[in-house]
């Protein structure tokens, strides 16, 4: 525990493979940790284990991991997205809290989990299978904003629904068209409203 709390020069590791367990409060406080690699031995992260690294932008969690204790990663104001392997059978109590940032979480069964508890704010974040999670990183559809998560969450759960290219544009004006009409077609959705030739959105203009 509090192996390397405070050390706000760290700004990467590589934690060796053996390792069963991320203890309480072992990165507490490394402002400036960017990156870090988890080895697939892991299996529960401690309390507070990453919190007030405000620098993570994003943590690929092993899926031999079955417990995330409280406050794990509170105040992770620069994570964007997480995936809950499906082996993590219990979130300890605001172990999102204060991550202001997180937008998507990738998780098969969001409904075994006390959301309000854990700390997040389902107004601002979305829900998506590991599945469809494939279909963003195929598409290079990272780090989204709390427009693109829900419209994508949209698209996903909406069977139906087909938004018009302003609508499009507007949201996605940070991608490339190809990007976006390649998630349509993987969606499976209708790409009749868009234009027919290859563009780019506002940004490139």
């Amino acid at each position: 525990d509090l192996a390397f709390a405070y050390c706000r020069n760290l700004t990467s590791i590589t934690i060796p493979h053996g390792v069963t367990e991320i203890g309480k409060r072992v990165f507490f406080r490394c402002t400036n940790l960017i990156n870090i690699t988890i080895p697939g031995s892991v299996t529960k992260i401690g309390e507070l284990a990453f919190a007030h690294c405000t620098n993570l932008k994003s943590i690929s969690i092993p899926d031999a991991v079955t417990k995330i204790g409280p406050w794990a990663f509170l105040n992770g104001s620069s994570l964007t997205s997480i995936t809950i392997p499906d082996g993590v059978t219990e979130i300890g109590k605001g172990a999102f809290e204060e991550c202001t940032s997180l937008t998507l979480i990738i998780c098969n069964n969001p409904g075994q989990f006390n959301w309000e508890n854990i700390g997040i704010n389902n107004t601002q974040t979305q829900f998506i299978s590991h599945e469809h999670a494939k279909l963003l990183t195929a598409n290079n559809l990272t780090d989204l904003n709390h427009n693109e998560a829900y419209l994508i969450y949209r698209l996903i759960s909406e069977l139906e629904f087909n938004p018009s290219w302003e609508v499009l544009e507007t949201t996605f004006n940070e991608r490339s068209f190809e990007q976006v009409r390649e998630l349509l077609i993987n969606l499976k959705k209708n790409i009749d409203r868009l234009p027919q030739k290859l563009i780019s959105f506002r940004r490139y203009n």
